[in-house]
Parts: C-alpha cells; structure tokens; sequence
C-alpha cells in the first residue's frame, strides 16, 4: 500500500504538527500568544511539506497544506493531545519562559 502525498501530510499534521507546536509554545506567555505561536508553526510546516515534497512553490500547493495543517493540527490538539495532557506537559518541560511562582500569604 502506497500513501500519496496528501495522506502522508495529514498524518504529519494530525501526529507531530501539535507536539512541534508544543515545543515552542512558553508557560509563561499567554493563551493567545501561545495560540498564535501554533498558527505560525502550522503554517510553516505547510510551507514546509511543500516544499520538501518537490511541488511547485504557490499558491495552488501552498494553501491547501497550510489549510490542512492548520485544521488538523488544531483538530488533533483539542481532540487528542489536549486530552492527554502531552501537549502542556511538552510545553512545561521545553519552555524557557516560565510563570511567576505563586506568592504564599
């Protein structure tokens, strides 16, 4: 059985694309900015995707995979991921930027 291109991306988007994005996101940033930081990761790993499978630099190719990754990503991490824990536990142990320790009374 040969997987074409376009399964081999969605299991790329679906599987490694929220831990990718889990590895840059920081505990000590914002749910918004972290949520923005994932978006740019899903992006350039469709541009990625592209241009490592050799297919045409544009936007034919482009928009479709970062559609993909984008949705899939984002799909996998509140379906799966988040459920698991592994994302934020990911996030914890790789962030450089952490929260502020609570302050005891």
């Amino acid at each position: 059985m040969n997987l074409d291109q376009a399964a081999i991306e969605g299991l790329v988007a679906l599987f490694i694309a929220p831990l990718v994005a889990a590895v840059f996101k920081q505990t000590g940033w914002s749910s918004s900015l972290n949520g923005i930081v994932a978006m740019v990761v899903y992006i350039v790993m469709g541009v990625l995707a592209v241009i490592v499978s050799g297919q045409p630099i544009d936007a034919n190719n482009i928009v479709p995979t970062i559609t993909l990754f984008v949705s899939a990503g984002t799909t996998a991490y509140y379906a799966l991921y988040k459920n698991l824990g592994w994302v934020q536990s990911l996030t914890d142990k790789t962030s450089v930027l952490s929260r502020a320790p609570a302050k005891s009374a």
